[in-house]
């Protein structure tokens, strides 16, 4: 069973268009230090997650220290 915002983050999503914006209510300090923590555990065979995320994010942090 699927509802309305279980659909519009799943992973089939990635690059598209969301309907529901996800609100993170982090300092840039502490948003870096998410991504600093991905970074440690990128590498973890048993946290595959952690580099996904970690491309993810660093992504969106390098977007952010250039502005």
């Amino acid at each position: 069973m699927t509802d309305p915002i279980t659909e519009a983050w799943s992973e089939s999503r990635i690059d598209k268009p969301k309907k529901y914006p996800m609100p993170l209510w982090l300092t840039d300090e502490e948003f870096e230090y998410v991504v600093t923590a991905l970074w440690k555990c990128r590498k973890n065979t048993g946290e595959p997650q952690c580099g996904k995320l970690y491309e993810r994010l660093s992504r969106i942090l390098e977007v952010a220290k250039n502005k």
